[in-house]
């Protein structure tokens, strides 16, 4: 039995409730404004080790890139000679039209990247990272954003956490945290 009454009203769920409520309400701020100072409550999500820190969330592609990553890498295969490597020729006006259909907001990111996925199912992860790579230093560091660039830079000074939450494919996302020193994708 408890002394508050108010407390015993309520019943030993709603705290619970009101802490999960609090966290997606922080979370959801930080996902849609890129910066949120609600703490989060003990336990909860990925502040649980300090719930005072303030995580600053970027997406990569128009914000930490000049353009969409997609796009550079279909273009790169296309200058270096490898696009029919990785597509068959009779998919790429799909992938065209895909693109088109998904900048205009009118094709669903999910089903685009299921499709992607069974594009390259069969396909080597350690030759997919080299090409990566090279793709990466050559295309995507040249096109890096200097005011994302400088916003990563002055979180990471302030003692921020900053996250990169992406559509974009592992490889881009997991190189370019890499190469700002972001330690959460």
């Amino acid at each position: 039995l408890t002394a508050d009454p108010a407390r015993a009203r309520r019943g030993p769920g709603r705290r619970s409730r009101e802490k999960r409520s609090l966290a997606s309400t922080a979370l959801g701020l930080r996902r849609t404004t890129g910066l949120c100072r609600a703490p989060l409550p003990q336990g909860a999500g990925l502040m649980a080790e300090d719930p005072a820190r303030i995580a600053a969330i970027f997406d990569m592609d128009d914000t930490l890139l000049d353009g969409s990553s997609g796009r550079m890498l279909f273009t790169w295969l296309q200058e270096k000679g490898m696009l029919n490597r990785y597509f068959r020729r009779r998919d790429i006006p799909q992938v065209i039209l895909a693109a088109v259909l998904y900048k205009l907001h009118l094709l669903d990111p999910g089903w685009l990247l299921l499709r992607m996925g069974r594009s390259a199912a069969g396909a080597d992860v350690a030759e997919m990272w080299a090409i990566s790579r090279r793709w990466f230093d050559e295309m995507l560091v040249p096109a890096i954003n200097r005011d994302g660039m400088a916003q990563v830079a002055w979180h990471q000074a302030e003692g921020h956490l900053p996250v990169i939450c992406s559509g974009s494919s592992q490889f881009a996302v997991e190189l370019m945290a890499e190469h700002l020193g972001i330690s959460e994708t």
